[in-house]
């Protein structure tokens, strides 16, 4: 097996996998549509992403198999272009229609349901139809665990790095305490960022 594989990690971005070397040099990827297509013609130590899984596999030539190497790392971004109603002096669950990705199956009826224990990333925004002073907060397995301050406003984004274990859950909140409005955008994105002991 080459020693460049040694040593490969990977950046993943939205729809692009970029895989370098221990030295940061990038490394061929060869690309098929699903696992089912892996060429048995393959070469020992050539690496193959596949579009079906997004899963990188490896040849290795002395046991003629693939490995896989690296796998995708968890992305969950999700929208909602309808209406929510955010009454007065209540708590409202942020719902979403629009899945747009979710590459481990971890969002569930708008729960985010941990796979890993990791760092993960939230990102959320909203958007109302009138001022108002609103608060965010992220539950976790059902209690409050974080709260944003509370601004007078009509646009709220909100970044939080949350530690989650396999089966944690994160549930979003809005809270505000003005007049009955609703929220007319609503975006979320999610990412994994490291486990939970620093490694990636």
């Amino acid at each position: 097996m080459p020693d460049n594989i040694k040593d490969i990690y990977t950046t993943m971005k939205l729809h692009n996998s970029e895989l370098v070397d221990e030295n940061n040099n990038p490394l061929l990827i060869k690309r098929v549509s699903n696992v089912s297509l892996l060429p048995s013609t393959a070469k020992d130590g050539e690496l193959f992403l596949t579009l079906d899984t997004d899963v990188v596999y490896m040849y290795d030539a002395p046991t003629s198999s693939y490995k896989v190497l690296i796998p995708k790392l968890s992305l969950v971004h999700a929208t909602r272009s309808s209406n929510l109603s955010v009454p007065r002096n209540a708590y409202t669950q942020a719902t979403f229609t629009n899945i747009l990705q979710d590459t481990h199956n971890e969002f569930v009826n708008n729960t985010f349901v941990a796979k890993s224990n990791k760092l993960y990333l939230f990102e959320f925004r909203c958007e109302l139809t009138a001022s108002v002073n609103l608060s965010i907060y992220f539950y976790k397995n059902g209690l409050p665990y974080v709260r944003t301050p509370v601004l007078n406003t009509d646009y709220y984004s909100f970044n939080a790095v949350l530690p989650l274990n396999v089966n944690d859950t994160v549930d979003i909140y809005l809270y505000q305490s003005t007049n009955n409005i609703n929220a007319d955008i609503l975006e979320l994105v999610v990412a994994e960022l490291s486990d939970l002991n620093g490694g990636l």
